[in-house]
């Protein structure tokens, strides 16, 4: 061998599987796959030929007359894509979210241009802080969010609309196409502006060589009017058909207790046995 080619004659290649062994819990070669496995494994048998000059002498010994100077020189290698063990971790810190959070509320983000409304302080629309990270066009608008359907993407006072679109995705809000904000990729395709593809893509349920199949689709937009996909229609307001209420003052219409359901004293609500109440 050494400085001498190998000819094909010489190389034998083997296909297989690296194939999972339950009783013995081991992976060992298999020649050929059995199902489920795929091919995955390849193992090359080298058989080589060689002239041992020296070792020639040796058959001139008494009794060695049968002795051979050539002597053949053998190997094998496998090559396996072995499985790998995959480990999902679900970090809950919040220390590294910021394409995925769905809420900006950093302090790098905030120059601290804020309004006090109704008691709160809410962040001017010229502070990218204490909005919302979301560019996906699809978003509640019911409920809560009932008052965006109406008001449109008005981001002067978030307990009256709490609006759920990035103003960076708003081509009316002073941060317009602002790159420090709207970098939630969990559905929204940024690929274009940020150079970050949606998560959701990331995923996949179709079986190793087949088709790619994604393992989430679009449901849709929903109703036009409220995004709703299924369930319960939201609630409108007292005496209205095209408003939606946000809260349990706008379904009967008014904000005074009602005593025979909540109790004004204890801020419970009356249970269904032996007239007790819950609090929470």
């Amino acid at each position: 061998m050494l400085t001498n080619s190998l000819a094909t004659s010489n190389i034998t290649l083997t296909y297989g599987a690296w194939h999972y062994d339950v009783p013995s819990q081991l992976f060992i070669p298999q020649f050929p796959p059995v199902l489920p496995d795929n091919y995955n494994l390849v193992q090359a048998d080298v058989s080589y030929t060689v002239h041992a000059n020296f070792a020639g002498a040796f058959k001139y010994l008494p009794g060695n007359s049968a002795f051979s100077p050539l002597i053949t020189v053998q190997a094998s290698a496998q090559a396996a894509h072995r499985p790998r063990d995959v480990c999902m971790i679900l970090d809950y810190s919040g220390s590294m979210n910021n394409e995925s959070d769905l809420w900006n509320c950093e302090t790098y983000l905030d120059n601290n241009s804020y309004t006090t409304t109704n008691g709160y302080r809410y962040p001017n629309s010229d502070n990218p802080n204490q909005t919302s990270n979301n560019a996906e066009a699809v978003y509640p608008l019911f409920g809560h969010y009932a008052t965006t359907a109406q008001k449109g993407n008005d981001y002067s006072d978030y307990s009256a609309n709490p609006n759920l679109l990035c103003p960076a995705a708003d081509s009316g809000s002073s941060l317009f196409n602002n790159r420090l904000i709207g970098k939630s990729n969990v559905s929204n395709d940024l690929t274009a502006t940020l150079g970050i593809p949606n998560m959701v893509n990331d995923f996949y349920s179709n079986n190793r060589g087949s088709s790619v199949a994604y393992a989430f689709t679009s449901a849709g937009a929903g109703d036009p009017t409220t995004h709703l996909m299924a369930g319960d229609v939201p609630l409108f307001k007292k005496n209205s058909t095209t408003v939606y209420a946000q809260d349990v003052a706008d379904i009967v219409g008014k904000t005074t207790y009602d005593n025979k359901w909540e109790q004004a004293v204890n801020g419970g609500y009356y249970a269904y046995n032996k007239g007790k109440t819950f609090k929470g």
